[in-house]
């Protein structure tokens, strides 16, 4: 394969560039660094994962994606509280199993880019998600077949002049 040079075309991205987005692309900007980075966490603190402290630094871990661009998940809860329907489309998604501890979680992530914030059905479904509860309805890949695997964050990211700064927040069933 050969490469037309003439045509070709080299960009340098700044924080600066990234914060002048369009908010569309300024979001899934934000959604695939939180999802990249929070695996990258995992892998360095496998910890995370299991609520209790693993010391060996080179134990397995696998992580497979399940959200990208061409898969869209939606989760469909019904609230106990008013019988409504609250459906929340996590920005990304993945699971991670560490084998010789036999623990496996789907870690689902809301990204907040900037000023966003969580609206009201979102915060509930989120917050159903947390605690463990099956959905009604999903779209894309099926569930867990153990709900109580899954781990819910919300991330909240904010471009500074040279640096990005994340900050997760776990859903608890108790926020």
């Amino acid at each position: 394969m050969e490469f037309d040079h003439e045509n070709s075309s080299t960009q340098r991205i700044t924080i600066e560039d990234i914060d002048h987005f369009p908010n569309k692309e300024k979001g899934m900007f934000g959604e695939f660094l939180s999802g990249i980075y929070l695996k990258s966490q995992i892998r360095q603190t496998p910890s995370l994962l299991a609520d209790t402290e693993i010391e060996n630094a080179d134990t397995r871990i696998w992580i497979s994606h399940v959200k990208g661009p061409s898969v869209v998940q939606r989760l469909c809860f019904l609230d106990d509280d008013n019988d409504k329907e609250v459906t929340w489309e996590p920005d990304f998604s993945f699971e991670a199993t560490l084998p010789d501890y036999d623990v496996r979680r789907r870690i689902f992530i809301e990204a907040k880019t900037g000023s966003s914030k969580l609206k009201g059905d979102q915060r509930r479904a989120i917050q159903l998600a947390a605690e463990q509860k099956t959905p009604e309805r999903t779209t894309g890949l099926s569930q867990p077949t153990n709900p109580d695997k899954r781990l819910v964050y919300v991330c909240q990211l904010q471009l500074e002049r040279t640096a990005i700064e994340l900050t997760y927040n776990r859903a608890s069933p108790d926020h």
